[in-house]
């Protein structure tokens, strides 16, 4: 595979598949074992395996942020795996892990890797700040004004929805 090739699925991935919401290019692009993890706050996306997986995600994208705008920074291309730095920006309108929308804008920052095999998105392993999207959002807004207990418990409430969504669909 050539670095061309790679850079043009990838923005395939991200630009029309999860910001276009054109899920007709699954089978283009994306390998049917492909694993897909999530490095973040929010927990491995363990349940991301697949086509039938990358729908989901992109399901649960679209919902929370639909209007999301993806924007390569810097390509990094070696024995096909590409490294992508990328912005995301986008606006909190729909549920996202447990969390009702907010109406608020994100603007995050993130480095996913590519491996391909047979010219098709493998492995997928993405890191983004989860943090920030935390802060943008405005999520433990309330705590600054409680004592740590209650902080830890909000805390405590939002990853324990997570984990059990993240369970419910590893079953």
């Amino acid at each position: 595979m050539h670095r061309e090739d790679a850079i043009s699925i990838v923005k395939l991935y991200m630009q029309e598949f999860y910001t276009q919401w054109k899920i007709e290019l699954v089978g283009q692009i994306i390998h049917p074992e492909c694993a897909i993890e999530t490095i973040s706050l929010f927990g491995p996306a363990k349940w991301m395996r697949g086509r039938t997986g990358a729908l989901k995600r992109n399901k649960m994208s679209k919902v929370a942020f639909p209007d999301s705008k993806w924007e390569p920074l810097e390509f990094v291309f070696e024995d096909e795996r590409l490294s992508v730095l990328w912005r995301l920006r986008a606006r909190h309108q729909g549920e996202f892990f447990g969390i009702k929308a907010t109406g608020r804008e994100i603007d995050v920052k993130g480095m996913t890797l590519f491996v391909f095999r047979d010219n098709l998105i493998y492995k997928v392993f993405q890191y983004m700040d989860s943090m920030q999207i935390v802060t943008q959002l405005s999520i433990f807004e309330k705590a600054s004004h409680v004592d740590t207990n209650e902080y830890l418990s909000t805390v405590r409430e939002v990853m324990g929805y997570i984990s059990k969504t993240l369970e419910q669909e590893d079953q």
